[in-house]
């Protein structure tokens, strides 16, 4: 048994709560969001959720995996300037934007009490946080004037194989990947998408059943979507884009073994610059289309 979980079990045994760090940022580049986070799995001993809302510069990230020529039009990628990155988890292919919302838990053994720290059971245990959170969402807030702010699509939430989905759509990919002693499973919720972009990436030959060959446009829905106005007045955009992402936050709050407390993104930024000084760089890779192979990415 590791140090961490025996210090964990030790917390609970003392009735003290688990601290987790919660960085909430909006970086310009995925990039630096994939370097701290493998930066954090491999090189922290702390528990740390972080939520990024939208990067401003498109990209395609694939899996550790995933080749380039069997997933993305290139073409049509290099010519609108959409970049090529590959993570460190594996997963499938998406494209990212401002309208791209993410949610990562990077977490020790024995956080979450019970949690065995297998795929199948991680991406249970996600599916069971997220359906809290996506309850939450659909409810009104204390005070609210109205019982219904939301479409009540709630119950259309699931886990279907590896994504969020609302009925037969999905609106949530994840990845992941586990240590002896530490897990990271990230996701990226579709706010709203850009068709030219979503038409960068080709039907992967490997794709959950339920997917049932459809294409993209027939396969994803956007929490956008799922949103409408109150009374004679619109929620404004940005009150719409923090639903998912503050029911999150509470959810995370709310959890009886968790002191949630807030921390700078420079705070884990720290972490990347110790570790990639002190250990190794990073193995989040730039596609180089001349050259055809991955380059490790310095910003």
């Amino acid at each position: 048994m590791s140090s961490l979980v025996t210090a964990t079990k030790s917390q609970r045994r003392m009735n003290k709560k688990i601290k987790i760090n919660f960085v909430r940022t909006q970086l310009q580049c995925i990039r630096k969001l994939l370097r701290v986070e493998e930066a954090l799995f491999r090189h922290s001993r702390e528990d740390w959720v972080i939520i990024n809302d939208g990067v401003e510069k498109e990209t395609i990230v694939l899996g550790i995996s995933g080749k380039p020529e069997e997933l993305v039009h290139e073409l049509k990628a290099k010519q609108l300037r959409v970049p090529l990155v590959k993570r460190f988890t594996g997963g499938g292919t998406v494209v990212v934007d401002k309208n791209t919302q993410f949610v990562s838990f990077i977490f020790n053994e024995g956080t979450v009490e019970g949690l065995e720290l297998f795929p199948r059971k991680i991406m249970e245990w996600s599916g069971t946080f997220y359906g809290k959170a996506v309850e939450g969402m659909f409810s009104s807030p204390p005070g609210a004037k109205t019982s219904a702010p939301l479409r009540r699509d709630k119950d259309d939430f699931s886990l279907r194989e590896n994504d969020y989905v609302f009925g037969e759509k999905k609106f949530g990919g994840n990845a992941q990947s586990i240590s002896k002693s530490r897990f990271i499973h990230h996701t990226s919720f579709l706010y709203d998408y850009d068709k030219a972009l979503m038409d960068l990436l080709k039907s992967p030959r490997k794709q959950p059943e339920y997917r049932e060959n459809r294409t993209h446009d027939d396969f994803v829905a956007t929490l956008k979507s799922k949103y409408t106005e109150i009374g004679k007045e619109e929620e404004s955009e940005d009150k719409r884009r923090e639903l998912l992402l503050g029911a999150v936050y509470e959810s995370l709050r709310e959890h009886h073994d968790f002191e949630v407390r807030s921390v700078s993104f420079d705070a884990a930024e720290n972490v990347l610059l110790d570790y990639n000084e002190n250990v190794k760089p990073s193995t989040v890779k730039l596609w180089c289309d001349k050259e055809r192979k991955w380059n490790v990415c310095d910003d």
